[in-house]
């Protein structure tokens, strides 16, 4: 068994690295201070309103709540760790066309139970 070699990254932490430790690294949680200035510069939370005729509980109005964070295609690591840090969401790119990936979260259960008790607990400074 190879003993791997531990770095500091980019973000502050310790991580071994070596072909054995890819999947870890990749998955592994950021720092949740990190994460309020990243999500305060990049970030966004958004409620959309669209007229659904097939939603009676809302009147016809379907209400769709998404927290996203948007990043080049090249750093799309970063969105890839974020989905790991927070365990929801799904990184997917903006379209075909386009050099940018999104990491979104739209399930009301997992903005509920993840997202927004993530920001209570480490609140944002910009966009409070």
């Amino acid at each position: 068994m190879s003993q791997a070699r531990h770095r500091v990254d980019d973000m502050g932490s310790e991580n071994p690295s070596g072909a054995d430790n890819q999947q870890e690294t990749r998955i592994r949680a950021l720092d949740p201070r990190w994460v309020g200035g990243f999500v305060d510069g990049e970030g966004c939370f958004s409620i959309s309103f669209h007229k659904n005729p097939h939603v009676r509980k809302t009147r016809g109005w379907q209400v769709t709540a998404v927290f996203q964070v948007s990043q080049h295609e090249r750093d799309r690591e970063i969105l890839e760790r974020l989905a790991g840090t927070f365990g929801c969401g799904a990184v997917r790119s903006k379209g075909p066309r386009s050099n940018v990936d999104v990491y979104g979260v739209s399930s009301r259960q997992d903005l509920v139970d993840r997202i927004i008790p993530f920001f209570e607990a480490w609140p944002l400074e910009v966009k409070r």
